[in-house]
């Protein structure tokens, strides 16, 4: 009798740590699948994160490129003073175009005064902007001079700023600690990329226009004239 007790009282312990074998087993897979879920959510996060990122990113290059077409377009006014005031105009909407993109809103003021200090950082570019726009006084040659330097001017500066303020909000959720003198490194770095940009996206436009200015079928050749027979010479 004793051993068939020992016996009986073996089976229900060995039941008893099986049972809990059990449990703890059924405890971790839960864990596990909890965690394998919240690693997935964390990824799936992440990956919405990414694409809205490069969404955005998208969209203010496009934003970026816009406004630097208008900037040349306005370098071309010619008469002097004109275009700097409007170009200072598209630079803020600029801007406040990119601030939207990356859901940061930016008073108008704030803007305007943000965009001149950025100018400050690239000052022989500005002071020859300023140069090139009083060459507009100048009949003929001087006009066509001064309107295509500040036309290149307006483009590259547009560029650099619009730059800036992008990869501030690509790594800032705002712009309370956004210092455009701090940023001045990086505006003159963007400015001289800008010469670039702009110099071949005008290129670009130049070359569109005058391709929609050519006809598309060559003109037709002029009828072919047999030259006229001589008379014969009398005898």
């Amino acid at each position: 009798m004793t051993d068939t007790a020992e016996t009986i009282a073996n089976a229900e312990t060995n039941h008893t740590a099986d049972a809990t074998h059990a449990a703890d087993a059924a405890h971790a897979a839960d864990a596990t699948s909890a965690a394998a879920t919240s690693a997935a959510a964390t990824t799936a996060d992440a990956m919405t994160d990414a694409d809205d990122a490069l969404n955005a990113a998208l969209d203010a290059n496009d934003e970026i490129k816009n406004h630097v077409i208008a900037a040349l377009a306005i370098g071309l006014v010619p008469l002097p003073g004109v275009d700097m005031a409007a170009m200072i105009a598209v630079q803020v909407r600029m801007v406040n175009k990119i601030c939207t993109i990356y859901g940061v809103t930016l008073r108008e003021n704030a803007a305007r005064a943000s965009v001149l200090a950025l100018a400050g950082g690239v000052l022989p570019a500005t002071l020859a902007g300023g140069f090139v726009s009083g060459l507009k006084i100048i009949p003929g040659l001087g006009s066509l001079a001064g309107a295509a330097g500040a036309s290149l001017l307006g483009g590259a500066m547009t560029y650099a700023i619009g730059r800036v303020f992008q990869e501030h909000l690509e790594t800032h959720e705002s712009l309370i600690d956004f210092d455009p003198t701090k940023a001045r490194v990086a505006m003159r770095r963007e400015f001289d990329t800008g010469v670039s940009y702009a110099r071949n996206l005008r290129s670009k436009i130049t070359d569109k226009i005058v391709a929609k200015g050519e006809p598309d079928v060559a003109p037709a050749a002029a009828p072919h004239q047999d030259a006229p027979h001589s008379a014969p010479a009398s005898a």
